[in-house]
């Protein structure tokens, strides 16, 4: 009788059992800009020594990135806007150029699961550059229209310079 009840109280304790709860859907995602030669737009271009900085905490938020064709960066989920300086040759003070991205957004809150909670995906998403007299940057091309931030897998915008 012993042995039965024993056997019972196991099956019991294991049925209560839930499934583990891991999150491997990806997390509010960031806004990913791929860069390209304005000569020949379906050639990636590096930038040289790169350095971003979010305007909307007066912080550097990468420098010196050099040798890449594309960057992330994250989108401020508590505004529907986020400003960013894109500074190329930002180690020599002679050859400095700053230009100044502004996306604008709507904001989406979407539940994911149990054990991941909510992301932000962002929508409508327009990006506009302040016209100065040397920008680097030349052109802005989105990925979609209308430009939607759902996912972290392919390019956003791609930036010719």
């Amino acid at each position: 009788m012993k042995t039965i009840s024993l056997v019972i109280l196991l099956f019991l304790s294991f049925c209560g059992c839930e499934k583990d709860d891991i999150c491997i859907d990806p997390i509010t995602p960031d806004f990913i800009i791929r860069f390209r030669d304005i000569l020949d737009a379906s050639k990636t271009k590096a930038t040289s020594n790169l350095q971003i900085k979010n305007i909307d905490i007066d912080s550097i938020y990468r420098e010196n990135i050099d040798t890449t064709d594309s960057i992330t960066i994250p989108l401020n989920v508590n505004q529907t806007s986020s400003t960013y300086v894109l500074s190329i040759n930002s180690t020599d003070t002679n050859l400095i150029n700053s230009d100044t991205l502004t996306i604008n957004y709507s904001l989406e809150t979407v539940f994911v699961g149990r054990a991941c909670g909510f992301k932000t995906v962002f929508n409508t998403v327009v990006i506009s550059l302040t016209a100065d007299s040397d920008n680097w940057i030349k052109s802005i091309i989105p990925s979609n229209s209308p430009l939607n931030v759902t996912t972290q897998t392919e390019a956003h915008v791609e930036i010719l310079h």
